[in-house]
């Protein structure tokens, strides 16, 4: 039987890497539970747990329009998925878009943005 891994979501703004490495159930059951890992895998994820990720100096970050707010889709993606996703997600992009204003933005396939599988962080 195969492992499956678990990728989530979140981006290292620093790295382009993913906020949290992937890991296999019996590893998140482990770290949602506190149990103690074994040593190999507690220095990767203690690296990556170390980052502060923090607003610049005089920013809220109870205020949108301030701090800004996007949401990102594969440009890849099929557009009738990535349509069926906005439209679940509406009322929630919709509230994100009233709070931050002119900072609110969206990436994907209608505006020619979007991620690329090849995309670098700097992209």
């Amino acid at each position: 039987m195969a492992i499956e891994t678990l990728v989530f979501n979140g981006i290292d703004g620093i790295t382009g890497e993913y906020l949290l490495p992937p890991m296999v159930a019996d590893t998140l059951t482990r770290v949602a539970l506190g149990e103690t890992l074994e040593k190999s895998q507690v220095s990767e994820y203690e690296s990556r747990m170390q980052v502060v990720l923090a607003l610049a100096e005089g920013l809220d970050p109870g205020k949108l329009d301030e701090t800004g707010w996007g949401v990102i889709f594969s440009a890849h993606a099929d557009r009738q998925v990535t349509n069926a996703i906005r439209d679940a997600l509406g009322e929630l992009l919709q509230h994100r878009k009233e709070g931050a204003g002119q900072l609110y933005s969206e990436f994907h396939y209608e505006k020619g943005k979007g991620y690329r599988r090849d995309d670098s962080k700097n992209k």
